[in-house]
């Protein structure tokens, strides 16, 4: 297994915790009214929420495309700090 099939995109929202393969993003989108998630198999997470910061959607776009080889926690209720790194183990 490759180092990038083992990297992982957790994403939180109130009690909902959906963790994912990094392998299993296929696209990140910024939207006029939220984010969202286009991951395999023809499944989309989508969130809708008007007043989500311009600022908090780039900075989570920007983590998941750039940071390679690390495992993302991308908390959509906490707009100071919007994502969390941390190393692959």
């Amino acid at each position: 297994m490759t180092q990038e099939k083992t990297d992982t995109i957790t994403i939180k929202k109130e009690t909902i915790v959906l963790s994912i393969l990094r392998s299993d993003l296929v696209e990140i989108k910024e939207t006029g009214d939220g984010i969202v998630f286009n991951l395999m198999g023809g499944l989309h997470l989508s969130l809708t929420e008007l007043g989500m910061p311009l600022e908090v959607k780039r900075v989570i776009f920007n983590s998941v495309v750039s940071f390679k080889n690390v495992n993302l926690t991308i908390d959509l209720m906490n707009y100071a700090k919007p994502v969390t790194i941390s190393p692959n183990k």
